[in-house]
């Protein structure tokens, strides 16, 4: 996250790290994700793309710093990945996968599934409205990744703007959400 904060432990409870093995042995944070229920996380496709064998991968829940995971974090092995059938890479349309693992999380304090609206209200996200993102990824371009979750303040761009020549050009459709800040400094990194 460029331009956020240390998140307090606790504050994203569906944030989940998405862990590649290197080296035998060795995991690394590769992406992040969101718990949807007890067995399940959703994730961008691109984090997969060369590296879809799910024996692989590992999904550590509840943890806040990865580099000093507390006795509340869990790990779990992943029984399957599916990436969205239409997945483009070039365009980064229907960018979502969904990892399943391999046995269900307990909620606690520190592990709960994120909070979705009805769909019916998804038309209704207007411009300029204010969310939040969080992660553990690069603070700054060409930067180190944060072993410390952060979060940031962003708000809804119109699409009009994220589609001008000199944002996007055109790559964001109607399944898309263009979020940010317009005076720049804020935004997800990988």
């Amino acid at each position: 996250i460029v331009g956020g904060q240390d998140a307090l432990s606790g504050a994203w409870p569906w944030s989940v790290s998405l862990q590649l093995r290197q080296f035998g042995v060795h995991y690394v944070h590769v992406c992040g994700g969101v718990l949807v229920n007890a067995n399940a996380v959703l994730t961008a496709a691109h984090c997969l793309t060369g590296r879809a064998n799910q024996y692989s991968w590992r999904a550590v829940l509840g943890v806040h710093n990865l580099w000093k995971p507390r006795k509340h974090a869990a790990q779990r092995k992943i029984r399957s990945i599916a990436v969205h059938p239409e997945f483009k890479a070039d365009t980064f349309e229907n960018d979502i996968a969904l990892f399943e693992l391999d046995s269900a999380v307990r909620y606690s304090d520190y592990i709960q599934p994120i909070c979705l609206p009805p769909a019916h209200l998804l038309p209704f996200m207007y411009n300029e409205t204010e969310c939040f993102i969080s992660g553990w990824g690069r603070t700054k371009e060409k930067g180190k990744a944060s072993a410390v979750l952060k979060e940031a303040r962003v708000e809804i761009i119109p699409s009009s703007i994220c589609n001008s020549s000199y944002a996007y050009g055109g790559l964001i459709n109607d399944n898309m959400i263009c979020a940010g800040s317009l005076s720049g400094g804020t935004d997800t990194c990988q």
